[in-house]
């Protein structure tokens, strides 16, 4: 009787041991599936990486090409490059924009600088931009002044901060003197020569007392 008795515990333990390997095959495929995607997900990452490198160097590339060919007189040469980063976004589409302004500001085709001016300004909001962002408002300033839009340029100025607010201070005292308000104009100009005595723009903020 003891003996008939083992026959189905027998059974039942090689049952036990079909049932393990069975669910230990089961989830070794699950475990290929996910570490097959997993490793799949990082090749793309991967792959996404080399492409935004490989962007970025071409990026640069052009930049560089376009402010060799300003900075040598190829005003043309500089716009049809910079023209390359129409549409792009961040710090890059930023420094495009500006220089794209600069070239149409000495062209004297104020309107169009302008318009790039101001999508310079755009494109530089956020963390770590201000100095891109406050040049831009230097080149939306000079061009309204030259466009005859004081009361514009005069707000533009007055939004300016460091590291370009000696500057803004010193064209704010020239506009008013232009508009015959001398009083603003020596108020902007002690602001300058007092609170940022090591500024390179005091001795003709003092001239223009």
């Amino acid at each position: 009787m003891a003996k008939n008795k083992e026959l189905p515990d027998q059974d039942e333990f090689l049952e036990a041991l079909k049932r393990t390997y069975n669910y230990c095959m089961e989830n070794i495929r699950m475990l290929s599936i996910i570490a097959g995607g997993i490793l799949l997900g990082v090749l793309i990452v991967f792959l996404v990486l080399i492409q935004i490198k490989h962007n970025r160097i071409n990026e640069s590339a052009l930049m560089t090409q376009a402010v060799y060919a300003y900075h040598t007189g190829n005003a043309e040469e500089a716009l049809a490059s910079l023209e390359e980063f129409s549409g792009k976004k961040g710090l890059s589409g930023a420094m495009a924009e500006m220089y794209q302004g600069n070239i149409l500001y000495e062209q004297r085709r104020y309107e169009e600088a302008l318009k790039h001016f101001e999508r310079a300004r755009e494109l530089s909001e956020g963390r770590g931009r201000s100095i891109v962002k406050n040049l831009a408002l230097q080149g939306i300033a000079y061009t309204q002044l030259a466009m005859k839009e004081f009361d514009k340029a005069e707000e533009i100025l007055k939004g300016i901060e460091e590291p370009f607010k000696d500057l803004s201070l010193l064209e704010l005292g020239r506009l008013y003197n232009a508009k015959g308000d001398t009083e603003k104009a020596a108020q902007v100009l002690d602001e300058l020569i007092n609170n940022f005595p090591e500024s390179p723009w005091i001795p003709a903020a003092e001239r223009m007392k």
